[in-house]
């Protein structure tokens, strides 16, 4: 991965603002505003540098890797201090377009608080801090990039706080778009950006009834269906802790949060954007390939309650699920390869 070194603010911030103007296309930039907040590249930084974590061994990019589109590519991530997380690592391209910011939590809706989780978390440690322990964030402030950086805020700030590091962290995830793949061209312009026989089939089936895929994974983000459904029974429940290897509690999604029984097993809609570059699937990454994940729907899903009552069988043939399976490659937009956001501006020896 290209390594960007931050040396001095002049040079950091017209590096920040050229790579911001050149790298988006057309459809995927994000506002003019969130490009010149200069906890953009705070945040920046801060993703990338290990030294974030207690131990100095993980980063956020250690489990949303830009060369994964921003996933691990595991089953299910693994924290600082080895313990395995109930969930897959999800991506975070586009994360500013959710309505919530976990699998499993309504309520969570800002992308600020959000970011404590991974900082603080107990119950399976991520990054392995305390948010009462402040040595993490004396060290960072002590280097020089660092600390150049916090002149640049509006209070020029001579010690770097949590609040700072969430916020920043946040601003910096807001620019994370990736909205220009073929079917957002398509869209704009059919004629000049047509899709295949084969994808334009593909899509069909997607929004078809018989298939129903368009009820949940609807709207720009394919992530919230014409009936505005942010969280799903798909029946794939606490199924991890079912065996006997496992020792996390159960995943009860949202129920865990509202204690409605009519919550048992739902979790949050995941978008299908880049969706063919972020296996494996499901929240649990239980499902290794999106073949396998159409084979699983088609057979009304898996044998496990609770589950909607929207899920249902239905037959496809060899062709036309190559069709669908090509209908979400047209999905995949690559431009987050080469855009600013995904190279690391720290040195070698300090990131992923």
């Amino acid at each position: 991965m290209k390594v960007i070194q931050y040396s001095t603010p002049i040079i950091l911030l017209a590096l920040f603002m050229l790579m911001s103007s050149c790298c988006w296309r057309e459809g995927s930039a994000p506002n003019f505003e969130s490009r010149k907040n200069p906890l953009v590249p705070l945040g920046h930084l801060l993703f990338f540098d290990k030294r974030l974590s207690r131990n100095g061994t993980k980063s956020c990019a250690s489990c949303h890797d830009p060369r994964l589109a921003f996933t691990d590519g595991y089953r299910r991530s693994i924290g600082a201090t080895g313990d395995l997380h109930r969930r897959n690592s999800p991506s975070l391209l586009n994360i500013s377009h959710q309505s919530s910011f976990t699998a499993g939590d309504p309520f969570l809706v800002s992308l600020s608080d959000q970011i404590a989780i991974p900082l603080f978390n107990t119950e399976f440690v991520e990054m392995g801090n305390s948010a009462d322990d402040t040595s993490v964030l004396l060290a960072l402030e002590h280097i020089a990039q660092y600390a150049e950086l916090l002149t640049r805020l509006p209070s020029s700030p001579s010690h770097l706080t949590w609040q700072t590091v969430q916020e920043a962290l946040a601003s910096y995830l807001q620019t994370l778009d990736a909205t220009d793949s073929r079917y957002d061209r398509f869209l704009r312009d059919p004629k000049r950006f047509p899709l295949t026989s084969a994808e334009r089939r593909g899509r069909d089936l997607f929004y078809s009834k018989k298939l129903g895929c368009g009820n949940c994974h609807g709207g720009k983000y394919f992530n919230n269906g014409a009936s505005g459904v942010r969280f799903f029974k798909n029946g794939f429940f606490d199924l991890s802790h079912r065996s006997s290897l496992d020792t996390l509690s159960p995943d009860y999604g949202v129920y865990h949060h509202t204690q409605n029984s009519a919550d048992m097993g739902k979790f949050r809609v995941p978008s299908l954007r880049n969706v063919t570059k972020t296996a494996p699937y499901m929240h649990d990454g239980s499902v290794a390939t999106l073949s396998e994940v159409i084979d699983i729907y088609s057979a009304g899903g898996i044998a496990n309650a609770p589950k909607d009552e929207g899920i249902h069988q239905f037959e496809l043939t060899p062709t036309e699920k190559r069709q669908l399976l090509l209908f979400f490659e047209t999905l995949t937009d690559l431009s987050y390869q080469t855009a600013f956001f995904s190279q690391n501006p720290l040195f070698p020896s300090h990131h992923e």
